[in-house]
């Protein structure tokens, strides 16, 4: 098994939700970016367990200002609905690890892996309606997530990476690492950057 995870910058560290390692909200919006995405879509992921569901991932891309919330939190709603709805069919058809699960309902695509103690699945909510993007975004969202975990869910990560991109709209290409790891070493920056200013802050008069 290759050690995807070694990729990982030394000393960099995520944030974390149910044991896993969170995906960078700048990853998925440098994804969306390079799909050619426009207008305000939606993203939810989930671990489902034989002990229920936890929470992986939640936002919309691009992010900034948004005249339309309420709106958008009804989406949102309705998306995770439509990801919880979608997990015992999932479970059915994922018969062995090699199995990939997707689906599409209008603007609203789900997508679902196995992983070591049960599925991660992550809904998309594509507000343009198209046939593939939003199952190809979930795809995305899915493979970035089993690319920081190789550590922690060593099922999940060779799924992802193994099975994913063949047997989803994802598909294999290099662009998808490439933008994984530049968006953590952009992201490294960002912190090095605010950590120098609050520094620069505290030291001025030798006081906060």
């Amino acid at each position: 098994m290759a050690e995807m995870y070694k990729f990982i910058p030394s000393g960099f560290s995520f944030k974390k939700a149910d044991g896993y390692n969170k995906v960078l909200p700048i990853t998925i919006g440098q994804y969306f970016e390079h799909a050619r995405g426009v207008g305000t879509d939606l993203y939810i992921v989930k671990h489902y367990t034989k002990h229920g569901s936890a929470e992986l991932a939640r936002g919309y891309v691009p992010t900034g200002n948004i005249e339309n919330a309420k709106e958008l939190y009804e989406k949102q709603k309705e998306l995770e609905a439509k990801l919880d709805q979608a997990k015992d069919v999932a479970s059915e058809y994922i018969s062995k690890p090699t199995k990939i699960y997707q689906n599409r309902d209008g603007e609203y695509a789900v997508v679902f892996v196995s992983c070591k103690d049960g599925y991660i699945g992550c809904g998309w909510y594509d507000h343009a309606g198209t046939r593939k993007k939003g199952l190809k975004l979930a795809a995305f969202v899915l493979y970035a997530l089993g690319f920081i975990n190789a550590e922690n869910d060593e099922v999940f990560w060779e799924v992802t990476y193994k099975y994913l991109p063949y047997d989803s709209e994802l598909g294999r290409s290099e662009i998808a690492d490439d933008i994984i790891l530049k968006s953590m070493k952009a992201e490294i920056i960002e912190r090095n950057n605010a950590s120098t200013r609050v520094v620069r802050l505290t030291d001025s008069n030798g006081n906060t």
